[in-house]
């Protein structure tokens, strides 16, 4: 695993991709307000809601430093339903009919 680093990020990196959060999007709701958890910044920038449910951009959202110093860490983040995406397919069968 890789040690933390300090990373100069631009404004328009983008991280999440499926809600198309910018790292600028985030510096702005850090400055205007001021969240005490992850879970609160993805309330407030949706970051994580979108398709892959914050597979990917967990990660680095983890490494968010909170204004109260805490880094909030993946136990505040839960999962929300879908957690996994499902094809309509896989849910019913052809033609309305339930499978026996």
């Amino acid at each position: 695993m890789r040690s933390q680093e300090n990373v100069s990020a631009s404004t328009d990196l983008v991280v999440c991709r499926c809600e198309w959060v910018t790292w600028g999007v985030v510096q702005q709701a850090l400055e205007s307000f001021q969240p005490t958890s992850l879970r609160e910044l993805k309330l407030v920038t949706r970051w994580g809601m979108g398709m892959c449910q914050g597979r990917v951009c967990r990660p680095l959202m983890a490494c968010v430093h909170l204004p109260d110093g805490d880094t909030g860490g993946p136990p505040g983040l839960s999962p929300r339903i879908p957690y996994k995406p499902v094809a309509m397919s896989a849910l019913f069968s052809e033609g309305g009919q339930e499978d026996a």
